[in-house]
This record gives structure tokens, sequence and C-alpha cells, in this order.
């Protein structure tokens, strides 16, 4: 499977931080990273980013969306389909194997407005979902190399993610 339709094809199967000295909130806390944790800047969207793949990761190892689910505005079509896939892939008792994102570079681009498009550059493993029954339903080659941009949009309080897509495609 091409490296674009796993990551949006099959909307993104997960994401991680890079492991950067970036101050991110703890999971048990709020499910909307407050000002404070993310604020108002460039520097606060790009890891309000790292923080939504994090998240993503979470939901794909554990089929758990509560925490992801505030981080992203319904428009998001990419964002909505990732939750999709989720929901069906741990329905019945099945599970997702592999398919952490694990971020190596965030860069964000200047404000228009209340939006800021970061691009995110990183890594996908290889993913299987398996069926309560064993068997494997999917599974996606991993991504040596994937480059993203992420459009975030400040809410007035926090980021909320309102778009994702493969750096180059629409």
């Amino acid at each position: 499977m091409a490296g674009a339709a796993l990551l949006v094809g099959l909307p993104l199967l997960g994401c991680s931080s890079n492991g950067k000295a970036v101050a991110v909130p703890s999971i048990t806390s709020t499910p909307i990273p407050t000002v404070s944790a993310f604020p108002k800047t460039r520097e606060g969207a790009a890891a309000f980013v790292e923080y939504y793949f994090m998240e993503s990761n979470h939901a794909t190892q554990s089929g758990d969306l509560s925490r992801l689910k505030a981080l992203y505005d319904p428009s998001c079509s990419a964002c909505s389909r990732y939750s999709t896939y989720v929901m069906t892939s741990f329905g019945g008792g099945g599970h997702i194997e592999g398919g952490q994102f694990n971020t190596f570079s965030t860069a964000a681009a200047p404000f228009e407005g209340n939006r800021v498009a970061v691009t995110v550059v990183g890594t996908q493993q290889a993913a299987r979902v398996i069926a309560a029954d064993g068997n494997v339903l999917q599974q996606a080659a991993a991504v040596a190399r994937s480059e993203l941009e992420v459009t975030v949009s400040w809410s007035g309080r926090h980021w909320l993610t309102i778009a994702i897509s493969a750096v180059g495609k629409p």
C-alpha cells in the first residue's frame, strides 16, 4: 500500500511524540489542553500537533477515542475517518497491532487568522487489524518517511485540529 494511502486513505493509523523537550500535559489531565499547555503561538501549535499524534497512538493501541475526539473539530474529515477506523477495528473484540506514527520534526507556518499549518515529518509503523478470532482483516506496510500538513485552529482557549493531509496531496 502506498504511503499516502496509509496515512490518508487508512485515516492515519496513529501518531506519537518524538521525545523533544516540549511541555506536554499529563494524559490524565483535562481532555483539551489549555492555553498554558499549548499557547496561541506557532510553537504552541506545533507542540499541540505532537500531542494530537500522541493521543492518536493511544487510540490506536487501546481503542479509546475519548481524549483524541476532544482535540479535533468535527469538520476534520481525516480525523473522523481515523475515529471510524479505530471504532471498526476494535468492534466485536478486534484490535490493531502496530501502526504507531513517530514524529521527528514539526514546523509551524505563520498564522493565517486563527489558523496555523504545521508540517510534520515522521515514520509510520506497519499495522495489522486483527479480528477477535485472530484473523488478519487489514494490513498496511511501514512507511520510512511521511510528511503531513496538519491545520489547527485557535478556538478561543485551545487548539483544535481541522485538517490533516499528506504534503503534496489534497
